[in-house]
Parts: structure tokens; sequence; C-alpha cells
């Protein structure tokens, strides 16, 4: 409340208008259970407004000591960390009983099972052209060829999509993917 005027008297909730409490520091001190060189302190920072009479208004500066801490608390390191690990307490809450209910699973599992159930297609393909032409190897051949092309096709579409995730990570997190991407080329450079 810097720029507040002192007003010399201000007005209860019943309409009577009562002279405000002047106190001097010590006594100022000893309401808040805090030393003299505390209020001084305080005075000196703008906390709490010193009159010139070097008197102190009891309630009003009572009411800006508390804005003071309530602020300080707002800003310190504690309570910044405190919600920070409420947060995070939150988030591994959200994500046990997202895994609990089924509707999340690791990275690395998904990834192993995309890459079996591509494999055991990719094995029951090359094994379909024996028994579709048992007995003319330019049948056989031309099976052969056809999924082939079909293998090609579905890992052209497939780095098709690849790309546009990429392309869609990178227009909203731009400094990790590029972080991504450098280790990537460091990989293929090496």
């Amino acid at each position: 409340m810097p720029g507040t005027q002192i007003t010399p008297c201000r007005v209860k909730r019943n309409g009577k208008r009562v002279a405000p409490m002047l106190v001097s520091g010590g006594r100022f001190a000893l309401h808040f259970g805090v030393t003299r060189q505390y209020v001084d302190q305080l005075a000196q920072q703008g906390v709490i407004e010193r009159l010139p009479t070097g008197l102190f208004d009891q309630g009003r500066s009572r009411l800006r000591y508390f804005e003071h801490l309530r602020s300080q608390h707002r800003r310190s390191p504690r309570a910044e960390a405190g919600a920070q690990l409420a947060a995070a307490r939150a988030e591994w809450l959200q994500v046990r009983t997202l895994e609990r209910k089924k509707e999340l699973m690791p990275v690395e599992l998904l990834d192993q099972t995309s890459n079996e159930i591509a494999g055991a297609t990719l094995v029951a393909f090359s094994s379909l052209p024996a028994p579709l032409s048992p007995h003319g190897l330019a049948e056989r051949r031309r099976c052969e060829a056809i999924i082939f092309q079909v293998r090609k096709e579905l890992a052209i579409g497939a780095l098709r999509h690849a790309e546009a995730l990429e392309a869609a990570l990178a227009a909203t997190e731009p400094a990790e993917v590029q972080t991504r991407q450098q280790g990537a080329d460091n990989l293929h450079s090496a």
C-alpha cells in the first residue's frame, strides 16, 4: 500500500469515527513480538509507515505488515519448491491412474510391440510366394515382386507419417527437436 495517505480518523462499521491508534516503535514491536530494530528496518523498507511525529498507526501498519508477510510467503523459495513438488506428485498420480486403467503404457513397450508386429507381418509377407505358387518359379518371382512393392509402399508411407510428426513436434518444441536432430546427425556422421 505504498502511497496511501494516513487519515486522522477512520470509520468503523457502525459509522462512528475513531481516531487511529498511534503507538511508538517499541510499543508496536511489543504488539507484534519483534524487536524494535526490526520495526525500524520495516519502516526503512517502506513496509510500514512512520508518521512525521515518529509514531505508527497501529491498525494500518498491522495490515501492511500482514500484506508484506503474505507476499513474502508467495515468493519464497520454499513455497515455490512446495508448489513444484505438489505439481510433480499430482502428475505422477495421474500417470499411475492412467496406467492402472490400461490407458497408458511405457513408450519402450509400445516400440517393442510395434516392432514385433511389423516383424511378424514382414515374415508372413515373405513366406507367401512359396505356398501361392508351388510349381512355377516365374509365378513365385512375380509374387515376390508384388510383395516387395507393397513393403516399399508401406515403408514410404511410414516415412511420410514420421516426417509429418517430426514437423508437428518442431512447431511445438523447436529447441528439443533441434537437440534430438543434432544428436541423430552426430550418430550418422560417426
